[in-house]
């Protein structure tokens, strides 16, 4: 998988360094020729909002993150949003406080799930309330069909 190296003590994203750094996420994976399929990034919350308060130029306020692109808000790319990307991220001295921002064919991303639910009744633990406890594990792995389609960008700091 692809990686873009950022400043040496993390990046924050802002007017003069948000759309650069995300526009080279998309050419690493368009150098090996792998920017087809269903391209998108997937960031924190945090970093949309920055994005959303960036500005692409100097000379405009189109923002980074920007609606009016409809549902391909960055950069004509669908932008996802999830909180269980990791924040202890360490670049330099910003010491556990990045996290990262993904871009890639996401059609290339494998989810497998293994057997069945493993589910377990637990009528001890919670005995005292009068309450039966249920315990649900679910075995599964995730791999990339072509990693080169996707690039990393670890070192942004965590907003």
């Amino acid at each position: 998988i692809n990686t873009v190296a950022l400043n040496t003590n993390g990046l924050a994203l802002g007017n003069a360094t948000a759309y650069p750094f995300l526009v080279s996420l998309e050419t690493e994976v368009a150098t090996d020729n792998a920017d087809m399929g269903s391209l998108a990034y997937l960031m924190r919350a945090g970093h949309r909002g920055a994005l959303k308060t960036a500005s692409r130029f100097a000379s405009s306020d189109t923002p980074v993150w920007d609606y009016r692109g409809g549902n391909m808000p960055v950069n004509g790319y669908r932008a996802e949003v999830t909180q269980q990307i990791a924040t202890n991220l360490t670049t330099g001295t910003a010491t556990t406080i990045c996290s990262a921002i993904f871009f890639g064919d996401w059609n290339s991303l494998i989810v497998a799930n293994f057997g069945a639910t493993d589910l377990v009744v637990d009528p001890y633990t919670l005995a005292v309330n009068g309450v039966v406890r249920l315990i649900a594990r679910r075995w599964c792995d995730i791999g990339v069909r072509t990693p080169v389609s996707f690039c990393i960008g670890g070192g942004v700091l965590t907003t």
